[in-house]
């Protein structure tokens, strides 16, 4: 199937602030290497490559992961 992602770049922020508040309480308690690349990504709009990629995903299967969410991830990997 081809990838749906209605939410975005926002829906990725989003997420990232709601994964924060539940895993730290305190924001205080975040460690700086942690905050260093979640700023890092935190403009980095890949949803653009949803668009480029969809051409390359069958219409036929289970429905798939986002390609800015495949490349979100390798970068992360990356950097971490």
């Amino acid at each position: 199937m081809l990838p749906i992602y209605p939410g975005g770049h926002v829906a990725y922020q989003n997420f990232v602030v709601e994964q924060l508040r539940n895993h730290y309480a305190n924001p205080a308690e975040l460690p700086d290497r942690l905050l260093d690349i979640a700023e890092r990504f935190w403009e980095k709009n890949l949803t653009g490559i949803d668009t480029l990629m969809q051409e390359c995903y069958s219409r036929f299967g289970t429905k798939p992961r986002p390609p800015s969410c495949i490349l979100r991830s390798v970068l992360l990997s990356i950097t971490l």
